[in-house]
């Protein structure tokens, strides 16, 4: 995977030391093209497209583990704990957050839905899996 950015928090940036912790899991963009369709009987179907522009859509898929802490540093101090706390902070407001991904025009992007957090037993409380989805902003 590489480096993505949302505002000033940095995943995977491969100018840091290994393991650079945490890093996307997954990325996805895409665009919703608005296109309505007609049933028409005896015919064949017929579509309109409703909409010139369409917005940006982006789904990550990020985990935060205990690692990245370094010898003799406890793994609480580590910079997944530090990214479990950003991420915590994050996803208290809708944004808009800059999101940033190599290949992809920087955009500025709200914070949709349910952004959700997603714990196994047995491990410790910041380590998980966090799905955040975004849609750009596009206020007229």
């Amino acid at each position: 995977m590489t480096k993505v950015t949302i505002d000033d928090i940095v995943f995977d940036d491969p100018d840091q030391d290994i393991p650079r912790n945490p890093g996307p899991l997954d990325i996805e963009w895409w665009y919703e093209h608005r296109v309505q369709e007609y049933k028409i009987s005896g015919y064949k179907d017929m579509t309109q497209r409703t909409s010139n522009e369409v917005l940006l859509h982006c789904r990550i898929t990020i985990r935060t583990t205990d690692t990245g802490g370094g010898p003799g540093k406890p793994a609480k101090g580590a910079e997944g704990y530090q990214k479990f706390r950003d991420l915590q902070k994050l996803i208290k407001s809708a944004g808009p957050y800059k999101v940033q991904a190599p290949l992809w025009e920087p955009k500025e992007m709200y914070l949709k839905g349910s952004p959700k957090f997603r714990q196994v037993a047995g491990e410790d409380d910041w380590v998980g899996t966090w799905s955040l989805e975004f849609v750009e902003k596009y206020d007229g």
